[in-house]
């Protein structure tokens, strides 16, 4: 299976499509669903998407953009439940995503 971007919510504040290089383009969180200010909610909401959607943290990637809350919460979450986290970092000057693996860049900071 090829991997996927994800989106943590849907908005039209960020142009994502440089992102589809990486995979497929997927939102995980609509802008009605569970909101960040109940955790609880948004966690449950959170981890029922990712099911859905078979997640798999070893192939599919988070777009680190949109609200910043969304993805303290979404990144804490897929970190207590996975050893790495692939996410895709944009930078402007290139107009372009990178990929990162979080663990990598913990152990990184840690030893550094």
């Amino acid at each position: 299976m090829t991997a996927r971007v994800f989106q943590v919510r849907e908005s039209n504040r960020f142009d994502v499509t440089p992102a589809e290089e990486y995979g497929e383009l997927s939102v995980l969180l609509k802008s009605s669903d569970c909101s960040p200010f109940n955790p609880d909610r948004f966690g449950r909401g959170l981890r029922d998407r990712l099911d859905q959607v078979e997640y798999d943290p070893n192939r599919d990637y988070i777009i680190l953009s949109g609200d910043m809350l969304d993805l303290i919460f979404t990144i804490g979450f897929l970190k207590s439940e996975y050893e790495h986290v692939k996410v895709l970092i944009f930078n402007a000057r290139d107009n372009a995503y990178f990929p990162r693996v979080l663990s990598d860049l913990i152990r990184e900071r840690a030893a550094g």
